[in-house]
């Protein structure tokens, strides 16, 4: 096992739009979904952060959120000792909401190995979630600095990005051939056929590494980040809030990853139970099927 040690970046500064009236059932204060229960013990966002918990201290983790939503994050996240909240001024897509994070770890610890996690995921099997993980980890900076991580499909989605593996490296990992996006239904059975996997959006990487491919896909944004941590935290604060708004908007996945030649992917086993709760059709389902851990009145 590596002797660096793992920050995390967990991302929780989306709107949601897409589960404001669905989420309406559950409780009547109007926030984005990370921050509801939506009938369980805990909020999505706190739900990450106990599955992520026995991997990386939350002192070593930044959790990104909207510059509107740093007050009701700081007091769901009281239970999780040194963990960093840091909001952004505006939404300028998960591009720019990577990297804010990811400066904080290097800020800290320049040779940090960093897990980028989405707080709007359902896993069942959170011990072999871990596990997985792990896997992949043990493997970044021996074969492959950035890990993208996909999960084994259960069916031919159209609503999930697929990763389409290519030539098999050391380790568990293989090099990805090539991302497709929410693909017509003819091309996602044969991705299904091919053994292509979903995209998660788990991402585990050397951290200097991926501020690397940030410099190389996206320099001007990078470069604001680099100027920002120059300064002291007030100063900084003050910067990021006039810049803020002015950084062209891009996304992780398509504008920094698909960009990088040296990607490898990994994967989660389909016993995970994994889901992205983008969407309300994808919450009631989850809701259902945990049943158990739902609290409804």
């Amino acid at each position: 096992m590596t002797a660096r040690a793992l920050h995390a970046v967990v991302l929780a500064g989306g709107r949601g739009r897409r589960l404001e009236e669905y989420a309406r059932r559950f409780a009547a204060c109007p926030a984005p979904k990370q921050f509801h229960t939506f009938g369980m013990a805990k909020t999505l966002l706190q739900q990450t952060m106990d599955r992520i918990e026995p991997l990386v201290d939350s002192e070593n983790t930044v959790v990104v959120v909207d510059r509107t939503q740093k007050d009701r994050a700081t007091e769901q996240l009281q239970a999780y000792r040194g963990v960093q909240v840091v909001s952004q001024p505006c939404d300028r897509g998960t591009g720019p909401g990577v990297l804010i994070g990811l400066a904080e770890v290097l800020a800290r610890d320049s040779d940090a190995d960093v897990l980028i996690v989405p707080s709007d995921h359902g896993v069942r099997n959170e011990a072999l979630f871990r596990s997985d993980v792990e896997t992949a980890r043990r493997d970044v900076g021996v074969c492959a600095d950035i890990v993208a991580l996909g999960v084994v499909p259960s069916d031919a989605r159209t609503d999930f990005g697929w990763i389409l593996p290519g030539a098999a490296l050391s380790g568990t990992l293989r090099r990805v051939a090539r991302f497709v996006e929410k693909p017509k239904r003819v091309d996602a059975q044969q991705l299904w056929a091919s053994g292509a996997l979903w995209n998660t959006m788990l991402t585990v990487a050397r951290g200097r590494a991926l501020w690397d491919q940030y410099a190389e896909h996206l320099p001007g944004t990078a470069f604001i980040f680099e100027v920002a941590h120059r300064f002291g935290q007030a100063d900084r604060e003050r910067y990021l809030e006039r810049r803020y708004p002015h950084i062209p908007k891009s996304d992780f996945c398509r504008d920094v990853l698909e960009a990088t030649q040296e990607l490898a992917t990994g994967r989660l086993s389909s016993g995970v139970g994994w889901t992205d709760l983008g969407t309300p059709n994808r919450m009631a389902a989850w809701l259902s099927e945990n049943a158990e851990n739902v609290f409804l009145a």
